[in-house]
C-alpha cells in the first residue's frame, strides 16, 4: 500500500450516492459487475482524468478515460 502512495496514487471511499444512483446507471448502461460499476462511479465523482484497470469490462466506457497497464510506459 505504501508503494502505491509513494507513486502518488490516492484512495477514495464510495458514497451512498455512488451506490444508489451512478453505479446502477453505469451497470445498466455498460453491463458492468457491481464492483466495476462502483469503481467507475467513484472515478466519475472524483472527476478522475484516467481510470487504470486490467479489466476489459471498462472497454467502451466514455465517462472517464480508461487505460490498461499495457498502455502505460514507465
Amino acid at each position: 500500500m505504501n508503494a502505491l502512495v509513494d507513486l502518488g496514487l490516492g484512495f477514495a471511499a464510495r458514497t451512498l450516492e455512488n451506490l444508489t444512483k451512478t453505479a446502477f446507471k453505469m451497470q445498466e448502461k455498460y453491463g458492468l459487475l457491481t464492483n466495476d460499476a462502483v469503481v467507475l462511479a467513484v472515478a466519475m465523482r472524483l472527476k478522475a482524468d484516467v481510470l487504470v484497470s486490467s479489466d476489459k469490462a471498462f472497454h467502451g466506457v466514455t465517462e472517464v478515460a480508461v487505460h490498461y497497464p499495457t498502455d502505460l510506459r514507465l
